[in-house]
């Protein structure tokens, strides 16, 4: 082989490399536009994206984005025009330990496992292999599956407790138990497999933990449930969370369209998912069209064993 040959095979291999890193777009003003180098024509770039560390980004004027790549924030200025081959060879700065490369890890990590439908079943695998959620998930130990963003510590009022719909029993019996005795605190029987409970009017005792669980019988007679599916109530945790100053510190640490991302990674960081999930649902009604937020919320789907749902949000982007 000749050298010359030799030399061009490495560029190709080095630029199929670059090209299979992706770059997060975390905000955007204006009219931001990727161009991959083939085409003069640009495509317009909007929060949520993942585009290749290949062809280059142009702000209109007044218009600027956000990148994140590898744990590390870009931004882009108005009237710029940035080549992204530079990302991969930037050193990073700093340490990603603290609060700031947390959050954008996370960022990153979550657009990056939502890719499409391959990596977010890769993603739910890993995630329910090495962490599992609440006990028995991971093993696939009941034959009625429900979420993991129903488990844990929530801030009370109205839950809809979910589980997977099984299509042979007449009905199915809901019951929350306190843990220490085993007490039946409340029960009910449902045909429809989601029921909404408010826990406030429960005798429902802060921080005290609990379990729910759904039972059936199938019309061949065989008994079927979920897991045993541990929560406590825990509004005054979450209270402080929202209001404390450790969390307003963070927010100034980022732009203004990343404070409710901030709160979102707080609550998905301090356990409360089912308040995260709640979070999700109502920012995807006042904006369904928000691919970050649509992305976001499908990673945590998929790590809260929901990987249905997460795949209509994926095939909605596509």
């Amino acid at each position: 082989m000749n050298r010359s040959f030799f030399t061009a095979a490495l560029l190709l291999i080095s630029s199929l490399l670059i090209g299979q890193e992706k770059v997060t777009v975390l905000t955007v003003t204006g009219h931001v536009n990727y161009f991959s180098g083939a085409s003069n024509i640009g495509k317009r770039v909007l929060p949520g994206q993942l585009l290749p560390t290949i062809g280059f980004l142009r702000c209109d004027e007044g218009a600027t984005a956000m990148l994140v790549f590898e744990g590390q924030r870009h931004p882009i200025k108005s009237k710029q025009e940035f080549d992204l081959k530079k990302l991969p060879k930037q050193k990073k700065r700093g340490s990603r330990m603290g609060y700031l490369g947390r959050f954008l890890n996370f960022i990153g990590s979550s657009v990056n496992n939502t890719e499409d439908n391959d990596k977010l079943e890769k993603h739910h695998e890993r995630y329910m292999t090495s962490v599992g959620g609440v006990r028995g998930f991971a093993q696939n130990e009941a034959a009625i599956k429900t979420y993991g963003y129903l488990s844990g510590p929530m801030g009370g009022g109205r839950v809809d407790f979910r589980w997977n719909y099984v299509g042979n029993v007449p009905f199915y019996q809901f019951e929350i138990r306190k843990e220490a005795e085993k007490d039946l605190l409340f029960m009910a029987k449902v045909r429809a497999n989601q029921l909404s409970v408010d826990l406030d009017e429960l005798s429902i005792v802060e921080g005290e933990v609990y379990h729910w669980k759904v039972t059936a019988e199938t019309k061949e007679g065989k008994a079927i449930s979920t897991v045993e599916v541990p929560f406590s109530l825990e509004a005054e945790a979450l209270s402080k969370l929202l209001t404390g100053n450790r969390l307003q510190k963070m927010q100034k640490s980022v732009e203004e369209g990343e404070k409710e991302l901030v709160v979102l990674q707080q609550m998905q960081e301090q356990g409360f998912k089912h308040a995260a999930y709640s979070k999700y649902e109502l920012m995807l009604q006042q904006d369904a069209n928000n691919l970050l937020i649509k992305r976001l919320f499908a990673s945590f789907l998929a790590e809260n064993n929901d990987l249905d749902r997460a795949k209509e949000l994926i095939t909605d982007i596509q």
